[in-house]
């Protein structure tokens, strides 16, 4: 049985390992003082070979610019040459259709639900006909059917 990787930090003794047995898995969390520790940090959940995974190089040069100079993930803003103004990382990451980047992102502490303009990331997804990250919005708590501006939904 596989897991899924958002699940994961990329140092997987750092918090969690499983077992698996009948069926069960069984999680053995590092204690420290009777709490358990969470990655926090973008650093901590991805490493250079998911960036380098990611198709767009606009969006690899932003990660790679919050993960090197320690930015907040989100009031960070970025340009890209496709998309107008500035915008979030996690703009960028729907753009490019990572589902699993903006698990991570979500992980960490990014704002999923957020609005420029009226536009959210089902808008970006949609025009991108990133159906993967369509279908996986709703599981982060994103609604579908969020109006933009000039009252259009993405669907």
């Amino acid at each position: 049985m596989g897991y899924p990787s958002c699940l994961w930090p990329k140092h997987e003794s750092l918090l969690l390992t499983a077992d698996e047995s009948d069926e069960e898995i069984v999680f053995h969390a590092l204690m420290n003082d009777g709490h358990v520790e969470h990655p926090s940090t973008l650093r901590d959940w991805i490493s250079d070979e998911d960036i380098d995974a990611i198709r767009d190089p606009y969006v690899q040069k932003a990660l790679r610019e919050i993960l090197e100079n320690d930015k907040d993930i989100n009031t960070t803003l970025f340009t890209h040459p496709m998309l107008n103004g500035q915008l979030p990382i996690t703009y960028l990451v729907a753009y490019d259709g990572n589902v699993h980047m903006l698990e991570v992102l979500q992980q960490v502490g990014a704002n999923l639900r957020t609005s420029i303009e009226g536009e959210t990331l089902v808008h970006i997804a949609a025009l991108q006909g990133h159906k993967n990250v369509l279908m996986a919005l709703p599981r982060l708590g994103v609604s579908l059917d969020q109006s933009n501006a000039a009252g259009s939904t993405p669907l």
